[in-house]
This record gives structure tokens, C-alpha cells and sequence, in this order.
């Protein structure tokens, strides 16, 4: 089928009807031979460029057909009351599948009991950070603060994808474990019907060098054939050539003006440049679709994984008072290049870190030690390599320490590629060796550590947390500065409320980090947490905030100027929140500061497109999507679902713009 449609296109079509005019003109007068050859040409012509164009898109699809290998294949089914091991594609609405950590999700499933269930959505949502998932539905702000309304309901109407007791199709488990019941399979899924509204588009689904070539053989076909009619008819009306003669010799004219050589230059100057593209990891299913990028007047992107790294890293702190930059080093060197002038200010104008400063080396511990996250040292293609040798290829000013794989949540991962450029995080474990733990839930909101620090002369085990800042700051009476415990008094509240709203303003996930030694428990206490602490876990000593963010990929900066030089606009299109969304358009270009202010640019959330779709008359909501559009040059959509994205691109198509969408 897919070498057949190779025929199908306009120009092709032409070249076959020129091809069989050249064999009727040949059947019609067999004493030259030259229309036969003409026509076996002409079809030559059209089988040659089809089959290379069919070779070219059929490399294409088998690695587009090779991706079905990340469908789910098998899970676990409670069905008639029995366990089961089915493959994927047998679950049906109403069973009960079992999920745990690393499991891909087999179906949409409505969660009807977990603990500590986790899910990461960025293939769906572009959120960077695993999402908690439950039974109960309920609505969360940025802070993952739940904000109920009367009853415990959630206080507004939730779109599906948000809903935090649901998890969709092809969506990873990243911690914990659970049960729940199928919804939905296949075609009905979230993601299923992401796949059909692909097919819905009310767009223009030609690309730009299809309708040009259309428009170009509708020309030429029309003054070939007014040439030849003009010619048969002059031939018989003056009695020049008889009507066969004729017939003949204003075929030959209709053939001869068809350029028959065009076909085969396209065809090979965008083979060679999908070939190109190939080389740079680009893949390109369909050859038409080459010239289009030289057409585009819009990029809609996504955000995780396109625009960031999809991967959370560490990029402030606050400590002794300060708020500080922590550079994202891939390796020592580079980190030490980074460090070696002290009047280097980071992206928001703060000083570097220091990392001989006592209360910034207690955040490091806490931050090592108070943490579950480990580096994969295995390689994963070849299990009979050694392990990888982590302190010293630190040392080497090629690895890139930031894209090795590790174990644990996206948090905990930044949080010990940040630290371990400072101090091996294994050998640091194994001088402090962890007693006890709490892990981290939805309802405490903190992780607690104990561990032992005779290493340090002090026989005291040590209790680490680490968590959401305002509850670790609640549970803390004094703060470290300097050194110093200090007391916490209404002075260190304001302070420690400015410093957490300046890193929540940049759209970063703060942590809190706090710690205490506990007098009189030896070190083989009957740790427990079952009823409660048998341990005093509040009188905490505050040490400070580490901030995360999903940061831009590098080069994206200047590919997004270079696309405004170009008169390119460049949207972000992303189901993160919004003030994630806007602080990353902002570093990368995408947003000018003060954009917003000067009616520049915009962000544009899930709520506002909703408002639009509600408008029933179809003029006024095209012009309240052209008032977006038109007025401004630089937009940010966030919390946008895939239904959304689809609308952004409609009614980009609708103001005749080119556009090109990337995801990750």
C-alpha cells in the first residue's frame, strides 16, 4: 500500500497520463517509433522516482513500527477472583490490575488503593516531577499542597488528566505500589485518543511543496492542452495535416510540454536532505515534509525533554541568609572552572556557592545522607563490564555526570548529582551509616534519616529530614547560620518566607533540610514508627533550602534566537504549571522579561483555552483566538492538554501559518 500511494501524487498522475497519451499516439500512427519510446520514458521516469521514494519512507516506518516494542506487554490481573499474568491488549473495562514500581501502566486505571504511588506523566503532561497518585481525588498547588472544599471534595471541576486518583496508559510508576480498576483500553484511553484527534485536524494537511507543485501542473496541464487543441484544431481547419496527423502530432505538443524531468529532481533533493537529516538523528517519514521546515512560520513546542532536560537538577540554595547558585557541573573540572572566580553571579545575580561554609556542608549532608537515590554503575547493555569507576571518572573532563542513570525519584536524583562533585556520595554513606528511616509520604510531606556519626567522636545518633520547606521549618526551633544554632524568632520567619518565595517564584521545587542529634537513644534502639516515633522527631536545627528546576537543554537558547532572527515565533506549549513554564520560557528566550507587562507576550493556561471552547458562536471564538495570537508576539501555554495543543495548532493553520510542532 505504501509503495502504491507513491503514484498517487499530482504530478505523477500527469506523467502517467503523458506516458499512455504517447502509446495511443503510438497505436495511432506506428511509422515513429519515437512516442513509444517517449512514453516508456515518461513511465520509466515516474516508476523510478516512486520506488525511490518508497525505499526512503519505508526505512523511516520500519523504525517508526520498531516504537510498538515500548507498548506494555504483560501485567498482573485479578480476574474472577484469580491472579493472572495477561498480555496488555487482553484487559477489558472492570479489571483489576496490580502495578508496582518501573511497571509501564498497561490501561487507564482508576486507583483504588496504593502506598507511596508515584507516577511519571511527563510523556503526557510535560511534568518533569513523578506525580503522587491515590484513591481520593483532590486538587494541588504548585507547593503539592492540597486544597480541598467542603467535604473533602476538590473545589473545582478537575480535567481528567489532572485527576490524581487516575493513571493513563504508556505512563511510567516510578515509586510504590498499588491496585486498581481498567477504565479504559485502546482507542478509548488518554492516550488513544491523542492518536485520533491527530486524525481530526481541520487544518490544511497538505504540506506547502504539494500545494505548490499541484498549483504548478494545474497550469501547465491547462496550456498544454489549450496548445495542443489550438494546434489540432489550426491543423484541420486549414487542411494542413489530416486528422490523424493532427491527432498525433498535438499529442506530441501536450507531451512535450509536460516537464517530465521534474519529478526526478525533487524526489532526489529531498531524499538527499532527508539523508542529512537522518545523519543528524533527525527521522523523516514522509519526503514532503522535508521542505516544510523551510516553510515554517511557528514552532509550537513541548517543553520536558524538548526544550529541558527532563531532568530535575539542582539550581539554588539558601544557607547563613544567602541565596546562592549551584552550577549544574557535568564533571570536576568543569565544576572547578565554574567555582574558580568568586565574582561569577548565576542567572538570578547571586554568588556561587561556597563549599567550605559549614552550614552549606551540613545542607550537603543532609541532602547525601537523608536520600534513597543511588548511581546505576552497570552498564545496561553489556552485564559483563566492569562497574563504572564513579571517583574517577569524575575526573575526566568528558563525562558528563548529569546523564547517568540512578535509581530513586527525579528530586533525590538532582540532589545527588549536585553533591556528589563534592564529596563521593557512597563512601559518604558508608561513614554514616543509616540506623533507621521514615520514608516520604503524601501526608507527613518529609523524609527522616537516622544515622550514626561516631565517625565524628559523637556517640549521638543523628536525625536527618528532609522535606516540604514549611513543614520541616514548623518542626524546627532554631536555624543554623554561620555555624551557629540560633534560636528561630520572628526575624528568621520573614526571612526564611522571602527566601522561599523568591525560588518558588522561579518556578522550582524547594526543599527544606533540617537535623538534630538525639541525647540519650544509643545506637541499637528499637527504632520504630509504628503506632508513632518512638524518637522525638520536632526541636529540629533549620539548615536550609535546595531548589530544583528541569533545566533548558543546552543550545536551546540559541536555536530559539536564531528562529527569531528567522521571523520564526516560537510557542511553548506544555501541560506543567504555569509558573514553571514561564520561568523556563524566560531563561531560553521563548519570554522576554517584562513581556507580559509591556502586552508583548502572554501565558496561556488550560483554563483560558477551555473559556475559549466554551464560546458558542464560532466568529466570536475565532476572534477572541486571534486576540491571543495576533496581539501577541511571544505566548507560553501551559497546563494545556493534548485536545488544547491540537486547537493551538488548528487555529494557527487558520491564520495561514506553517507550523511546526516537536515533542519529546
Amino acid at each position: 500500500m505504501l509503495y502504491l500511494e507513491q503514484y498517487t501524487n499530482f504530478f505523477s498522475l500527469l506523467l502517467i497520463a503523458g506516458g499512455v497519451l504517447c502509446f495511443i499516439a503510438y497505436g495511432i500512427d506506428q511509422s515513429d517509433a519515437s512516442n513509444l519510446y517517449l512514453g516508456v520514458v515518461l513511465i520509466a521516469v515516474v516508476f523510478i522516482s516512486s520506488t525511490f521514494a518508497y525505499f526512503q519512507e519505508a526505512k523511516s516506518q520500519a523504525i517508526m513500527n520498531g516504537f510498538k516494542s515500548l507498548i506494555p506487554k504483560k501485567c498482573k490481573v485479578v480476574r474472577d477472583g484469580a491472579p493472572n499474568v495477561l498480555e496488555a491488549v487482553e484487559l477489558v473495562p472492570g479489571d483489576l490490575v496490580e502495578f508496582q514500581e518501573g511497571d509501564q501502566v498497561p490501561a487507564d486505571i482508576r486507583v483504588i488503593d496504593s502506598y507511596n504511588l508515584k507516577v511519571d506523566n511527563s510523556s503526557l503532561t510535560g511534568e518533569s516531577e513523578a506525580c503522587e497518585r491515590g484513591s481520593t481525588l483532590h486538587v494541588t498547588n504548585h507547593a503539592g499542597d492540597i486544597e480541598e472544599g467542603g467535604g473533602g471534595k476538590p473545589k473545582a471541576k478537575i480535567p481528567a488528566i489532572e485527576a490524581t486518583n487516575l493513571l493513563f496508559y504508556s505512563t511510567i510508576v516510578a515509586s510504590g505500589h498499588g491496585r486498581g480498576i481498567v477504565i479504559g483500553t485502546g482507542d478509548n484511553t488518554v492516550m488513544g485518543q491523542i492518536a485520533g484527534l491527530t486524525g481530526e485536524t481541520n487544518g490544511d494537511s497538505q504540506p506547502p511543496i504539494v500545494r505548490e507543485v499541484n498549483r504548478f501542473i494545474t497550469i501547465i496541464s491547462a496550456i498544454a492542452i489549450t496548445i495542443g487543441v489550438v494546434f489540432l484544431s489550426v491543423g484541420i481547419g486549414m487542411g494542413v495535416m489530416g486528422v490523424v496527423q493532427a491527432l498525433v502530432f498535438a499529442i506530441s505538443v501536450i507531451v512535450a510540454v509536460v516537464p517530465e524531468g521534474l519529478l526526478v529532481t525533487l524526489t532526489v533533493a529531498l531524499a538527499l536532505t532527508a539523508k542529512r537529516m537522518h545523519n543528524k538523528n533527525v527521522l523523516v517519514k514522509n519526503l514532503q515534509s522535508v521542505e516544510t521546515l523551510g516553510c515554517t512560520t511557528v514552532i509550537a513546542s513541548d517543553k520536558t525533554g524538548t526544550l529541558t532536560q527532563n531532568r530535575m537538577t539542582v539550581q539554588h540554595c539558601w544557607y547563613d541568609d544567602k541565596l546562592c547558585d549551584v552550577p549544574s557541573a557535568r564533571n570536576l573540572p568543569e565544576l572547578q572552572n565554574m567555582m574558580a572566580d568568586p565574582g561569577v553571579r548565576g542567572h538570578q545575580g547571586w554568588p556561587l556557592f561556597e563549599p567550605t561554609n559549614s552550614s552549606f556542608q551540613m545542607l550537603q549532608r543532609i541532602a547525601t545522607l537523608c536520600n534513597n537515590s543511588d548511581f546505576i554503575l552497570q552498564d545496561k547493555f553489556d552485564a559483563t563490564r566492569p562497574l563504572l569507576d564513579l571517583e574517577k571518572e569524575v575526573l575526566s573532563s568528558e563525562f558528563n555526570l548529569l546523564g547517568l542513570q540512578t535509581t530513586g525519584d527525579a528530586s533525590e536524583s538532582g540532589l545527588i548529582k549536585a553533591v556528589q562533585l563534592l564529596r563521593d556520595v557512597r563512601q559518604y554513606r558508608a561513614e554514616y551509616p543509616k540506623l533507621f528511616e521514615i520514608k516520604f509520604n503524601s501526608t507527613n510531606k518529609y523524609q527522616i534519616g537516622i544515622h550514626d556519626q561516631t565517625k565524628d567522636g559523637d556517640q549521638r545518633p543523628l536525625l536527618l529530614m528532609k522535606g516540604a520547606p514549611e513543614r520541616v521549618w514548623a518542626m524546627s526551633t532554631k536555624i543554623l547560620i554561620n555555624g551557629r544554632e540560633l534560636p528561630k524568632t520572628p526575624e528568621w520567619e520573614a526571612k526564611f518566607a522571602t527566601a522561599y518565595e523568591s525560588l518558588g517564584a522561579l518556578g522550582e521545587r524547594v526543599l527544606g533540610f533540617a537535623y538534630r542529634s538525639l541525647d540519650g537513644l544509643p545506637r541499637d534502639h528499637p527504632w520504630t514508627d509504628q503506632p508513632s516515633p518512638n524518637f522525638p522527631v520536632g526541636e529540629l536545627v533549620f539548615a536550609g533550602l535546595f531548589s530544583l528546576i528541569d533545566p533548558p537543554r543546552r543550545g536551546v537558547p540559541e536555536a530559539v534566537s536564531t528562529c527569531k532572527r528567522a521571523s520564526i515565533r516560537v510557542f511553548m506549549v506544555t501541560g506543567d504549571h504555569p509558573i514553571t513554564a514561564k520561568a523556563i520560557a524566560e531563561q531560553i528566550g521563548i519570554l522576554d522579561p517584562g513581556a507580559e507587562a509591556e502586552g508583548k507576550g502572554r501565558v496561556v493556561t488550560g483554563d483560558d483555552i477551555r473559556t475559549l471552547m466554551d464560546i458558542e458562536d464560532d466568529t466570536k471564538r475565532e476572534a477572541a483566538w486571534d486576540d491571543i495570537l495576533l496581539r501577541n508576539q511571544q505566548i507560553v501555554f501551559a497546563r494545556v492538554t493534548p485536545a488544547h495543543k491540537l486547537l493551538i495548532v488548528e487555529n494557527n493553520q487558520r491564520l495561514k501559518q506553517v507550523v511546526a510542532v516537536t515533542v519529546r
